[in-house]
């Protein structure tokens, strides 16, 4: 297991975590640019991403979830509340078809984040 800070302040938030070669971010609020250069710094590439998981929408703590979509395809895994809010908060937002939307109650143990996730990877949450 191996999990990195890569920032955490009121100019972005986000942790990185590889848990059994399963890598994802917790939160992706820093900048782009400067998120890419932290994961490379500790020797990940974004690319190699298998999600984000956002605990709330705050902009320092969403601000790079679209670009890690459009760029890389990172899939996004959010609460329901916590999409709504962002929906509601983050105007305009042209799409929300690459968030999936599920309670996730294991951040409290992080070894099993990867199995509560695995039978929602298929499912999309659309909201109008």
């Amino acid at each position: 297991m191996k999990i990195v800070v890569l920032g955490s302040s009121s100019s972005g938030n986000s942790t990185f975590v590889n848990i059994d070669n399963v890598k994802f971010l917790i939160d992706a609020g820093l900048q782009f640019g400067k998120l890419k250069e932290a994961l490379y710094s500790i020797n990940e590439h974004p690319e190699d991403l298998d999600f984000i998981i956002v605990t709330h929408a705050h902009s320092d703590h969403v601000k790079s979830i679209h670009s890690f979509n459009r760029v890389y395809n990172t899939k996004i895994y959010i609460s329901i509340e916590t999409l709504n809010e962002y929906i509601y908060t983050k105007k305009p937002v042209k799409s929300t078809d690459f968030i999936y939307a599920h309670s996730i109650n294991s951040l409290k143990e992080p070894e099993n984040i990867i199995e509560e996730l695995r039978p929602i990877r298929e499912k999309r949450a659309y909201y109008e």
